[in-house]
């Protein structure tokens, strides 16, 4: 309601409708400053592995793009970032609506241009579907990195920036965990499995006439 009209029982304080904090807003703002907060760590992060920004926060189609960056050996990437500056059990990529999210923009963006994508993230996921969703990305992610318990990734991100010709993908745990497929006794036949060719094969001592 727009009436302006005095909070019950506290008509001596003079609030009114207007006055009264939303509890949704507060909670938004709240979330957007502790993520603008991760998003300063995650530029610093990768400033020390050697990262120059080339281009601020913009987009590639509908997509938004936190940064593209460079290396002292010329290669540039785009990077996505997802995270918290505080430790949680669904911190960072440990959820898997935040999986989805950072997977499918991933995807199509590496779509719509040809840079390398690579994700910042406080916490890689520990395990279960969260584990299996993100090693589902390896094809479309360059490499996803955290500033939390990841120094392996850190000097992941040091070789990718530094090596000179830049090296591709390199191994690294969280695509360990794909999810696995599980044929059943009645399934049919798996289109992406090859199949021999059913049809009339042409006598190789006859000419194989074309159309009229």
């Amino acid at each position: 309601m727009n009436a302006i009209r005095p909070v019950p029982d506290r008509a001596h304080i003079e609030l009114f409708e207007g006055d009264i904090p939303n509890p949704a807003q507060a909670g938004q703002s709240r979330a957007k400053a502790v993520n603008e907060e991760f998003k300063a760590l995650a530029h610093k992060w990768m400033q020390e592995a050697g990262a120059s920004v080339v281009r601020g926060r913009h987009k590639v189609g509908a997509y938004e793009v936190e940064a593209e960056v460079v290396g002292p050996n010329g290669q540039r990437f785009l990077v996505l970032v997802h995270g918290v500056p505080d430790d949680g059990e669904r911190a960072g990529l440990r959820r898997t609506d935040t999986i989805k999210k950072s997977g499918f923009d991933a995807i199509m963006i590496g779509r719509l241009q040809n840079l390398p994508v690579l994700i910042m993230t406080s916490h890689l996921p520990e395990s279960g579907a969260a584990e299996a969703m993100l090693a589902d990305c390896a094809d479309d992610i360059f490499d996803v990195f955290a500033t939390n318990d990841d120094f392996a990734g850190f000097q992941r991100l040091r070789h990718c920036l530094h090596d000179d010709p830049p090296v591709g993908p390199l191994p690294a745990p969280w695509r360990e965990h794909p999810s696995q497929r599980v044929p059943e006794l009645f399934d049919p036949v798996d289109p992406l499995e090859p199949q021999d060719f059913v049809g009339t094969v042409a006598d190789d001592s006859t000419d194989v006439q074309g159309p009229p």
